[in-house]
C-alpha cells in the first residue's frame, strides 16, 4: 500500500487523494506534526526533494501535489487519466498549467502580506478584467464537453475541481465572489467530479476535517 503524507488538513495533498480514491488504489495516510517533519522527518525520509505532499511506494518515493498523481495513475494502469496518448498528455498538461495561472494568482493574493488584507486582495483579483477572461476562456472550452480535453475524466478535471472546491471556502469566506462558479458549464464540472466514485465517499470520510489551516485567516472559513 503506498503511503501520501501531508499536514493534518486537506490542502494541496487531497487532490492526490481524490484521483487515488477514484482509481482505488488504497493508500494509507500519514500525518506530519510541523515540529518533528521541519526537525527530522523532512531529511530522513529519503526524498530527492524534501517536501509535503510525498508518496512512497517501496523504495519509490517522491514529493509535489502536481506530480503524485501521475504516479498514482499508472499504478493503477489508467493512462487515460493523464490523456492517453502524447496529443492528450500534451492537452491535459495545458489545462493544468492555465489552471495554476489562476489558483497562483489567488494564492498570492492570499499570502502576499498582511492577513488582514487577504479580504481586500482577493477582491481586487476576482474583479478584475483579464483575471475573468481567462475563466471565460476555460468555459468555453468546456463548452458542452463531459470534461475539460473530451469524453473522459483527466486530472485536468481533477486538479481544477479540487483547487475550486479548496479556494472556493476561502473566496466565499472573505465575502467576495466565488469566481469558480460563475460560469454553470464550470461549476457543473466540479460538482461532476465530486459525485464520483470513490471521491463522494472520500468527501464524506473527510467531512470536518479543515481544508487549510482556519488560525492563518482573519475571518471564520465557511464550506
Amino acid at each position: 500500500m503506498i503511503t501520501i503524507g501531508y499536514w493534518g488538513i486537506l490542502g494541496a495533498g487531497e487532490y492526490s487523494k481524490w484521483v487515488a480514491s477514484h482509481l482505488g488504489v488504497a493508500f494509507e495516510e500519514k500525518t506530519e506534526e510541523r515540529e518533528e517533519w521541519f526537525a527530522t522527518r523532512k531529511a530522513s525520509l529519503g526524498l530527492d526533494l524534501p517536501n509535503l505532499p510525498y508518496l512512497l511506494d517501496g523504495d519509490f518515493k517522491i514529493s509535489e501535489s502536481k506530480a503524485i498523481p501521475y504516479y498514482i495513475a499508472h499504478k493503477a494502469n489508467k493512462p487515460e487519466i493523464v490523456g492517453g496518448d502524447l496529443i492528450g498528455q500534451t492537452k491535459v498538461r495545458m489545462f493544468i498549467d492555465f489552471i495554476d495561472d489562476l489558483v497562483n494568482k489567488i494564492k498570492g493574493a492570499i499570502f502576499a502580506g498582511e492577513k488582514e488584507k487577504i479580504a481586500e486582495r482577493l477582491g481586487g483579483i476576482v474583479t478584475d478584467a483579464g483575471f475573468k477572461t481567462k475563466f471565460e476562456y476555460l468555459s468555453k472550452s468546456l463548452g458542452d464537453k463531459e470534461f475539460l480535453t473530451g469524453a473522459e475524466i483527466t486530472l485536468a478535471d481533477f486538479h481544477f475541481a479540487w483547487n475550486a472546491t479548496l479556494l472556493g471556502v476561502v473566496l466565499r469566506s472573505a465575502g467576495v465572489e466565488d469566481i469558480f462558479t460563475t460560469h454553470d458549464n464550470l461549476k457543473a464540472l466540479v460538482e461532476k467530479v465530486k459525485a464520483l466514485p470513490g471521491v463522494a465517499a472520500r468527501i464524506a470520510a473527510t467531512a470536518g476535517r479543515p481544508a487549510l489551516p482556519p488560525t492563518f485567516f482573519p475571518f471564520e472559513l465557511k464550506p
